[in-house]
């Protein structure tokens, strides 16, 4: 199923004997968008039992409770775009992004709104090359009005470093042309939350706009999509910024109809459902012998064979929780600015 995170993104639906497991990754799905993925339904419409969820928790957080919708923040670069390149074709628009690829829906609204292409460096176009829907709407010529081929810089030094506090990464000279006026669309998410912002945009000054444009669910949208599947677990993908392990479980408990601390022993009773959970106390284990703030995996049910003393041991070893890795982000994720690099 699509994850809505970016392009072929996915979540796995596992199903066999021994139960359901729902991993979603990374993913951004507005609320109500469960109820329109077949694959989670039943030839009659109703929703699958799912005994465990892993969810993407990187914005399971107050400070993220609500994130406004890509269709909203899409309008608004559309709005930002439109008020700069109609003004004359010296008017050019850089998107400024965290990642390097994630942001083709953008590219696809801005060409069907303005028919012009967005100016890509070579290293992506070539990624683009082998995807007809995207490639129709990137280009290698600096020629057009938008551009997502410069980044950011800190510091000095670079001949090519424009006014803007940007630097090609393209071999794209268009921004340092005399005469040439430059409006900077500074894509992000975290900025938002750390100042906890609600508005959609934010005018830094004359020529930067700050919009906010999200790849990860909000805290609603999270809580909405697991009261809909309403699993028998849910555990977390990732710790969320200022959050513990424990904290992160417990709001997950929290949107299932039962806690799953309380469950009941029959929903798993299954030699499988014994094995992956060994797996998980592995993991718990590494968490507390490194941080003790580590939380408790759900209770696990007592199978008929085992006797009051017989509770295994969980070992320790280095498999840790951390976040997925992706070609799609590059050395300085998407969603992981601090205050003083969130700009």
């Amino acid at each position: 199923m699509s994850a809505g995170h970016c392009p072929g993104s996915a979540m796995l639906l596992i199903e066999g004997a021994d139960g359901t497991v729902l991993y979603t990754g990374d993913f951004r799905l507005d609320k109500g968008a469960a109820s329109l993925l077949p694959a989670l339904h039943d030839s009659f419409g109703g929703v699958k039992k799912v005994d465990h969820l892993y969810c993407d928790t990187t914005f399971l957080t107050r400070k993220t409770m609500n994130i406004v919708s890509r269709a909203e923040c899409e309008e608004e670069i559309v709005e930002q775009v439109k008020s700069h390149i109609s003004r004359g074709n010296n008017y050019h628009v850089v998107l400024k992004t965290k990642a390097k690829l994630g942001y083709e829906n953008v590219y696809r609204i801005l060409y069907e709104r303005f028919r012009m292409k967005t100016h890509v460096r070579a290293e992506d176009a070539e990624v683009y090359s082998g995807i007809p829907e995207i490639n129709e709407i990137v280009t290698l010529d600096n020629r057009t009005q938008v551009h997502t081929c410069w980044r950011s810089v800190q510091g000095g030094g670079l001949q090519d470093k424009n006014a803007a506090g940007l630097v090609s990464h393209g071999g794209c000279d268009t921004l340092n042309r005399p005469g040439v006026e430059v409006k900077v669309i500074h894509l992000s998410t975290m900025w938002f939350a750390l100042t906890e912002n609600k508005h959609t945009s934010v005018k830094v000054d004359s020529d930067t706009v700050r919009c906010c444009y999200s790849f990860h669910s909000s805290y609603s949208e999270i809580e909405d999509f697991i009261r809909y599947i309403n699993p028998c677990y849910a555990y977390p993908n990732v710790l969320p910024m200022d959050a513990t392990m424990e904290q992160t479980q417990h709001l997950l408990n929290s949107f299932l109809s039962k806690r799953a601390d309380d469950a009941s022993p029959e929903l798993c009773q299954t030699n499988s459902w014994k094995s992956v959970h060994e797996i998980d106390s592995w993991w718990i284990a590494e968490k507390r012998s490194t941080n003790n703030t580590g939380f408790s995996s759900p209770k696990k049910p007592k199978l008929e064979n085992e006797d009051n003393g017989s509770e295994q041991s969980t070992p320790t070893g280095s498999r840790e929780a951390t976040p997925e890795l992706s070609l799609w982000s590059d050395s300085s994720d998407l969603e992981n600015e601090t205050p003083a690099d969130a700009d």
